[in-house]
């Protein structure tokens, strides 16, 4: 932010640019280079292990990389084209600022809803429905509660099943749904279900 308001004072107040020289091209480009290589690592870590927070840290490694690119053309442009062309460095360096600003908030917007335990998007939990009610012995699904908690997710279900079966098979059953679910989601799965007796067999 300091920077793209410092670019702004020097556009709007025709405060004299300094021509950038070949030094502070060559760091932009071994930046371009080095962020980007830390966000392929960053990226494919975060994947593996399931992480918004390690794939959000990955795309700052990308946002560094972005803004070095542009920091790159805003330097490349002024040092080929001349003294005229100074002012390029501070309006490229307002893109950046921009483009920082719109990501920064894209990232963000993923851990708010972790922070504030939002549900997971409603295809996945039609998902976890149709996971559930796959399972033999399975009547009914309802009262699912979802949410983040890290990497793994944390799932809280009432189950309804045959009134008429006893509780070593209901029992079963729970284990069941448990074991789709968890290789589906993972072993961390946090997994509650409450089994209820179908109505409809009283």
């Amino acid at each position: 932010m300091t920077s793209g308001i410092t670019s702004v004072c020097q556009i709007l107040g025709g405060a004299e640019t300094p021509h950038p020289s070949w030094i502070a091209f060559a760091v932009a480009i071994i930046s371009i280079v080095f962020k980007e290589f830390l966000y392929q690592i960053t990226w494919r870590t975060g994947r593996k292990e399931g992480s918004p927070v390690v794939m959000a840290n990955a795309w700052h490694h990308r946002t560094d990389a972005f803004s070095s690119v542009a920091s790159a053309i805003g330097i490349g442009g002024a040092i080929l084209l001349g003294e005229k062309w100074t002012l390029l460095d501070p309006l490229v360096g307002c893109a950046i600022s921009i483009f920082i600003i719109v990501v920064a908030v894209k990232m963000a917007l993923p851990a708010l809803s972790e922070l504030l335990e939002a549900s997971l998007p409603e295809e996945e939990e039609q998902k976890i429905t149709q996971i559930i009610e796959s399972v033999e012995g399975v009547e009914d699904v309802h009262e699912l509660k979802t949410r983040r908690n890290g990497p793994h997710v944390i799932i809280d279900v009432h189950v309804v099943m045959d009134p008429q079966i006893t509780l070593v098979c209901a029992h079963d059953i729970t284990i069941q749904v448990e074991e789709a679910l968890r290789k589906n989601y993972g072993q961390l799965t946090q997994i509650s279900i409450h089994a209820e007796p179908s109505t409809d067999a009283l």
